[in-house]
């Protein structure tokens, strides 16, 4: 369906580039899901993370450190790019109703 908008809007160099935009945003969410899905050594990996983390079994407190470091530092980058898509999302969505909006108010 993406491609035979593409095909539709071809010439329009910002259509276009908001049509592979898109397209792309949706192949890479499919793909990642499909990959979390599916994938039967990451289910491992994350159910053995998981029983570790909640036994507490570090070896050290360097390493209980280090794991709460990179905690922190993944909660961060994970807020950050869920506003960020936010953001992205909203004004590739809102971006026509601003032409829109512009062209009604000149009649």
């Amino acid at each position: 369906m993406a491609f035979i908008e593409f095909y539709n809007v071809f010439g329009n160099l910002e259509l276009m580039v908001m049509s592979l935009v898109e397209t792309v945003a949706h192949a890479m969410t499919f793909s990642i899901v499909w990959l979390i899905r599916c994938s039967n050594l990451l289910k491992i990996v994350i159910n053995e993370i998981k029983k570790d983390v909640a036994e507490r079994k570090f070896e050290n407190s360097e390493e209980e450190i280090i794991y709460y470091n990179y905690n922190r530092i993944s909660k961060i980058f994970t807020y950050g790019s869920n506003v960020g898509m936010l953001i992205t999302i909203s004004l590739l969505y809102f971006r026509p109703l601003m032409y829109l909006a512009i062209t009604n108010q000149g009649t």
